[in-house]
């Protein structure tokens, strides 16, 4: 079980585990293992356990040193207390090289993951700060070689993008349920890179529609209210301005 219902605001936090090689079958093990464990965590209303891809956003090939967990939360106080000081958390800890933590606060959601939307959107405005995207999407069996033999394209094209600052494939089972998360500088580095006509990932979107390829999707825009630890020795964002945990209403 991943999901129980809450429709009250929401806070989501992504955090990255970096394995040393002593430590990489424990942290694939807690795909599994840590679901018992996260289900009775109060104020927790969703969570994923998410294996990554050793390539450039989407990818077949995967990373074996990184695992992801993202949890929606009806409390940003206790999110911020499972971050610091659960013992979940510092099993993570006491296994890992690195660990890089995003809190964020939805600002558009659709679509649906396991069944269920769940992130409820704020009201706050986006402006010109980073931009987090989470897109993810059921892939149907018939359909998957044609998914991605298309998917190159957009991962070059994702490369040459300006002000990406972040990307990651993360997923639930390879090939099958994927999906990506993003950084952005801003809402219209986001925005020229996804929905440019003659773009790779515009075409890509426009196939998948028309030959409906995914079963089940989900697109998401998040504001960064905080960010802790880091990402290969930095954190992407910290010479850029963001919602800071101050400002929420």
């Amino acid at each position: 079980m991943d999901f129980k219902r809450d429709n009250s605001q929401c806070f989501v936090v992504m955090s990255f585990f970096h394995y040393p090689l002593r430590n990489r079958f424990w942290g694939m093990m807690q795909m599994n293992f840590m679901k018992s464990r996260l289900e009775n965590v109060k104020h927790l209303s969703f969570f994923k356990l998410l294996g990554t891809g050793g390539g450039f956003g989407f990818s077949i090939k995967p990373d074996f040193t990184t695992y992801a967990m993202l949890t929606v939360w009806d409390d940003m106080d206790a999110a911020k207390n499972f971050e610091s000081s659960s013992e979940i958390m510092n099993d993570f800890r006491f296994r890992t090289k690195e660990i890089y933590t995003i809190f964020m606060i939805p600002v558009q959601s659709r679509g649906s993951w396991s069944g269920v939307n769940p992130f409820h959107p704020s009201e706050m405005e986006i402006r010109d700060k980073p931009l987090v995207v989470i897109t993810r999407a059921s892939i149907r069996l018939k359909r998957l070689l044609k998914f991605w033999l298309h998917v190159s394209s957009v991962t070059k094209s994702q490369k040459k993008s300006m002000g990406l600052l972040f990307t990651k494939g993360i997923g639930e089972l390879p090939l099958i349920e994927q999906a990506t998360i993003s950084i952005w500088k801003s809402l219209g580095d986001m925005q020229k890179f996804a929905y440019h006509k003659s773009g790779a990932h515009a075409k890509v979107v426009e196939m998948a529609h028309q030959f409906k390829v995914f079963r089940e999707d989900l697109f998401a825009r998040f504001l960064i209210l905080e960010t802790k630890g880091c990402w290969r020795g930095t954190d992407p964002v910290s010479q850029y301005s963001y919602q800071t945990m101050a400002s929420l209403p």
